[in-house]
């Protein structure tokens, strides 16, 4: 029988969530701030522990990031972006600006971080 298996940090072992707000990103770790490409988590066996903290962290990452500016995203309810000849960041408001550097310093802040070390 196969189990079942979930992405998590290679560095502090929680379940790592899938976003594209970091560029070149596909997985974030809400804990310690690790980020990487489809391949650069490790899987093991979906506890229910780890399905558990990976539901939790996904709505945390939820809320956050409705505020986040992905670098190359268009937003489909800005008028400016729907020609898609620039990108949402490159005309953002202050407003939106702001929200996006909150909500980028909310998730380091609440990281542990990666070692340089590590």
């Amino acid at each position: 029988m196969n189990k079942e298996g979930i992405t998590v940090c290679p560095y502090c072992g929680e379940p790592m969530i899938y976003t594209f707000a970091f560029s070149g990103s596909e997985y974030y770790c809400l804990i310690c701030g690790y980020d990487c490409g489809l391949f650069g988590g490790k899987i093991v066996e979906a506890t229910k522990e780890l399905k558990y903290k990976k539901k939790l962290y996904e709505k945390i990452f939820t809320v956050v990031n409705k505020d986040l500016i992905p670098v190359g995203a268009y937003n489909p309810k800005c008028k400016k972006c729907k020609d898609m000849k620039e990108t949402h960041l490159e005309h953002a408001t202050e407003k939106e600006l702001l929200k996006d550097k909150i909500a980028r310093e909310f998730l380091k802040n609440i990281s542990i971080g990666v070692k340089e070390d590590e």
